[in-house]
């Protein structure tokens, strides 16, 4: 759906007659229910928002595979959604060398501080 609103304003007593458009573009949801209401059913409730939830993800879902898989433009899609990123592998492997080194350095700093106390 695309909706569009104007406000129209002047800025001072004697300027110009100015303009702000708002446009809004997007799908429109619409849900409605039926029945009589003569008391709240916390149960009800939690089922209506569980479903939308779900329906939620199942549009996620549905348009990420529309995107990667049918549409033209879909080598495009797959660059934006699928980024990329260096391998921290070797990078984890340094991390335990280092904390390695540390825990030897600190066992030495406490023998060195036992002998010390003994002497």
């Amino acid at each position: 759906f695309m909706y569009e609103h104007a406000d129209y304003y002047r800025s001072s007593l004697n300027g110009p007659d100015l303009r702000d458009l708002y446009t809004a573009r997007g799908i429109r949801i619409l849900l409605s229910s039926r029945g009589v209401g003569k008391k709240v059913s916390i149960s009800a409730i939690m089922l209506q928002i569980s479903s939308g939830i779900a329906l939620l993800w199942l549009a996620n879902y549905a348009a990420d595979f529309l995107m990667l898989n049918i549409l033209p433009e879909k080598r495009h899609y797959r660059t934006y959604k699928q980024e990329r990123t260096p391998d921290f592998s070797d990078l984890r492997n340094k991390i335990n060398e280092v904390e390695g080194e540390k825990k030897k350095l600190r066992e030495r700093k406490n023998r060195f501080a036992a002998k010390m106390d003994t002497t």
